[in-house]
């Protein structure tokens, strides 16, 4: 499995495309919607890789800005990623591009809001991601 991220050798999907064809028939890619979206990465790229490159996938939300320091990037990817619905990445295109059944995993980084628990935390991310799936007609 390899993963891209923009601020590395391997910086966005068409290059890690070529990476993991190279490496022969067994490695998948893992898209993270953050890095994806970071790395001018495209719907049509995703939408073009075969089902069985893509084992599973990533998802969170951030702002969306004109440019990124590697500052930026780092930042965002390790504290600042948000909860489905708070966010302006564009998720529904990117999940409407992915094998129908992918599983999803939510990788959200982040601090507790107010007085909330982790398990308050849990439970207010996993109803946003089910709206986002319902919204996009994943979910049921």
């Amino acid at each position: 499995m390899l993963e891209f991220f923009p601020w590395t050798p391997v910086p966005d999907l068409a290059t890690c495309r070529q990476v993991v064809e190279a490496a022969g028939p067994l490695p998948g890619i893992l898209v993270n919607s953050l890095h994806f979206d970071r790395s001018g990465s495209k719907i049509a790229q995703l939408a073009a890789l075969p089902a069985d490159r893509l084992p599973f996938a990533h998802l969170c939300f951030a702002p969306v800005r004109q440019a990124y320091s590697t500052v930026d990037l780092l930042e965002t990817a390790r504290r600042e990623r948000l909860p489905p619905g708070e966010g302006e990445i564009d998720l529904t295109n990117l999940l409407l591009s992915l094998p129908r059944n992918i599983p999803l995993g939510l990788e959200i980084p982040g601090p507790l809001r107010g007085g909330e628990t982790h398990k308050e935390r849990l439970q207010r991310i996993h109803g946003a991601a089910l709206i986002e799936l319902k919204t996009v007609g994943l979910g049921s």
